[in-house]
């Protein structure tokens, strides 16, 4: 969805009425991977979180695998992304952001929304808030009765965030952690939800009422689609809901035509490079064509994806099996070195209510 939007929609000369125009109106919404990115993260990490609090070191191994996950890949880019810049001074789709040093501290969100401007890296605006949920998270998981509190908490976070970026104006209400805490926060919930032996039982027992809910969600980005193609703040949330309720039919139901579908190798195979081609695939844009080029024939659009996508995804392939995967081996390895108690029982999780 995210190469779609950027190869082909951000490109894209769409007169109402043309063909062009109908796949702009139908796709336009591609931009929402983001949000999908979001509630699969808030999902996966609260489910390891929760696995492993209490345990000896557990918040320490869990900073290793995200750092040795993350922070490799993302300063080759930072790297290769200065050089280039050096090369081609003057060229503005690879110039230098100034200031620099918030993207080496994951704090150029807020660098961004200062300046009300993404930028040439405008791509790394999701990572600094994924960076700092991984900072943050952990130590709301360590507030008194956390875990059983932790749906109630995501819902009031997902009704904070929507309002909030409902009245925050420019690029703040885009780019900002709290101001996009709904993704986050509905992948929290369904990741406590799974790891509750009761309510996952009475969840995976109404199948009618969870596709219910699967279908609302598809409707939801029916309706975005189909509607005018301005970007209204609550579309993050509608976005999030939707992603939530897919998410969770296909997690309670593996079994279904659904999640067969969305199990197939090429699907899982981009799963696997996300990080690397999300990180490059602007670079190979640029590198490629040379230049940004807007408002181009739908044709022309087609035919420069259908290069950029093959050399986007084979770098991402080869950026993580000859550097990423290195490094998160050496992370886990490092992680697991510390895992030598049993659980603490300053925190203890009871058993009964994990799967």
């Amino acid at each position: 969805m995210v190469l779609w939007w950027h190869f082909i929609v951000c490109n894209m000369r769409a007169p109402a009425n043309t063909i062009s125009g109908y796949v702009y109106k139908l796709t336009h919404h591609a931009y929402s991977g983001v949000d999908l990115f979001f509630v699969l993260s808030g999902f996966l990490i609260t489910r390891i979180l929760l696995k492993e609090i209490g345990t000896t070191g557990w918040l320490t191994r869990f900073w290793i695998r995200r750092t040795f996950r993350i922070l490799p890949v993302y300063f080759l880019f930072l790297a290769i992304s200065v050089v280039v810049a050096w090369l081609n001074p003057g060229v503005v789709a690879v110039s230098l952001p100034e200031p620099l040093w918030p993207y080496l501290v994951m704090l150029q969100n807020f660098q961004m929304a200062w300046a009300n401007s993404l930028g040439s890296w405008g791509q790394l605006w999701s990572l600094a808030i994924e960076e700092q949920f991984y900072l943050i998270f952990p130590f709301v998981l360590l507030l008194p009765s956390s875990r059983r509190w932790l749906p109630g908490l995501a819902i009031l976070a997902i009704a904070l965030s929507s309002t909030l970026r409902m009245n925050t104006g420019g690029l703040s209400g885009f780019v900002l952690p709290h101001t996009r805490l709904d993704g986050l926060a509905i992948g929290v919930c369904l990741g406590a939800l799974s790891l509750d032996r009761a309510k996952w039982t009475w969840i995976t027992r109404r199948f009618s009422v969870i596709r219910c809910g699967t279908v609302l969600g598809f409707l939801g980005l029916g309706a975005i689609t189909l509607r005018s193609q301005q970007r209204h703040p609550i579309d993050h949330t509608v976005f999030a809901l939707s992603y939530g309720a897919i998410l969770l039919d296909v997690v309670a139901f593996p079994t279904s035509r659904l999640a067969s579908v969305l199990a197939i190798r090429p699907l899982i195979f981009l799963g696997i490079i996300s990080y690397p081609l999300y990180l490059f695939h602007p670079l190979c844009e640029w590198a490629i064509l040379n230049k940004t080029q807007p408002n181009l024939p739908l044709g022309t659009c087609l035919l420069n994806a259908l290069v950029l996508m093959p050399v986007s995804i084979l770098l991402g392939w080869g950026i993580n099996r000859w550097f990423g995967d290195p490094f998160l081996s050496w992370g886990r390895s490092w992680a697991n070195s510390l895992k030598t108690s049993p659980p603490s029982v300053l925190v203890r999780i009871p058993e009964s209510t994990s799967i």
